[in-house]
């Protein structure tokens, strides 16, 4: 993380102007505002493909479908990052990371339905040309709460867009195909591999996307000093508008975030992901105190039926799901409850900023 002089990293990431400054291409709206653009658009062909993929083998791949050159505007952005030694999921404070998910939003609504929200689940991953260098170890998102439903598609969807050309030499994904996974169906918390063959490698190009659902396992690779470029990906996780939160809060997908409550966000991914990566103190330090600026901490439900603070990794008690759920594979999900504590919208945070 550079820190130019008198200015200490907090002074730099609450400071719209320099984020606009190391990615002048880029845009940041500070004050949050409706999405703009228009989703791709799947032929019937593709979304049947998609979601018997889902079905069958719990992932689907859609080859070349987003505009490369935007795509590559965004690796870009996150090289630049990079290079100035601040994590890249701090993408995440420009529009541009967030108009993306609504290009894919007919992709999340075949897989998964509408209505549909984002869950406050999101990363930048940068897996440097180096062959010390990995990908996410073998996982399934969501181990104990089961968001299957009894024909086998799902009520939640992880999105993964590759911003450089996932190889395996620069660690793609891999994944083990649900029809070739014993535990798929009841033993979640196994994540091992009975026959190393039907592990799959999925390399793909820039413009294309892969999906998954919550209970599929999946990794990603060691990348390789031989690499040509690092691999640079861009995911978030969507679930159905049907069923009660499976984290909170939820995000509306018809409008982009205000510049500060993106901040909050983004600190608090750090504590979802230092499971796996290992952050400096300062980053650290600066997360803390970013991820005061969202209103509430995120909850996640995934753990003995009850919602999680990742903030300190203690149970919330005043909030609990619908007892159906309890029943590990009774394919009967919470049911929505009252809006309170379940989503943000953006007019309301921006009357909190002004107010």
């Amino acid at each position: 993380m550079q820190q130019t002089q008198h200015k200490t990293f907090y002074d730099m990431a609450v400071d719209i102007e320099f984020w606009r400054r190391l990615n002048p291409g880029l845009t940041i709206t500070e004050g949050g505002c409706p999405v703009r653009g228009k989703p791709v658009r799947l032929s019937k062909a593709q979304e049947e493909y998609l979601r018997q993929g889902l079905i069958e083998e719990g992932y689907f791949q859609l080859d070349e479908i987003l505009d490369p050159r935007e795509i590559k505007r965004l690796a870009q952005a996150a090289s630049v990052l990079q290079a100035s030694m601040w994590p890249p999921v701090y993408c995440f404070v420009y529009d541009e990371f967030w108009l993306l998910g609504q290009k894919v939003a007919s992709i999340v609504s075949a897989a998964i339905g509408r209505p549909y929200l984002q869950m406050p689940n999101f990363w930048t991953f940068f897996i440097p040309t180096s062959n010390e260098s990995t990908g996410w170890f073998p996982h399934r998102d969501r181990q104990k709460v089961n968001t299957l439903k009894a024909d086998g598609s799902s009520e939640s969807v992880n999105i993964w867009i590759p911003l450089t050309e996932a190889t395996p030499l620069n660690g793609c994904m891999y994944i083990l195909p649900a029809h070739r996974d014993s535990n798929y169906l009841g033993n979640t918390c196994v994540q091992t591999v009975d026959n190393y063959q039907d592990i799959r490698a999925l390399p793909v190009k820039v413009g294309s996307l892969l999906g998954w659902n919550e209970t599929v396992l999946h990794w990603g690779g060691r990348s390789s000093r031989r690499a040509s470029e690092p691999r640079i990906a861009w995911a978030a996780v969507y679930q159905s508008g049907r069923i009660g939160a499976l984290e909170i809060p939820l995000l509306e997908t018809d409008s982009i975030l205000p510049f500060h409550i993106r901040l909050g966000l983004i600190g608090q991914q750090f504590h979802r992901f230092t499971v796996q990566d290992t952050f400096t103190p300062a980053e650290t330090e600066l997360a803390i105190r970013l991820g005061k600026f969202l209103p509430e901490n995120i909850h996640i439900l995934d753990d003995e039926n009850r919602y999680w603070d990742i903030t300190n990794n203690h149970k919330r008690t005043d909030i609990e799901p619908e007892p159906s759920l309890a029943s590990y594979n009774s394919h009967i999900f919470p049911a929505p409850g009252p809006e309170k504590d379940r989503r943000f919208i953006l007019n309301d945070m921006v009357a909190q900023e002004r107010s």
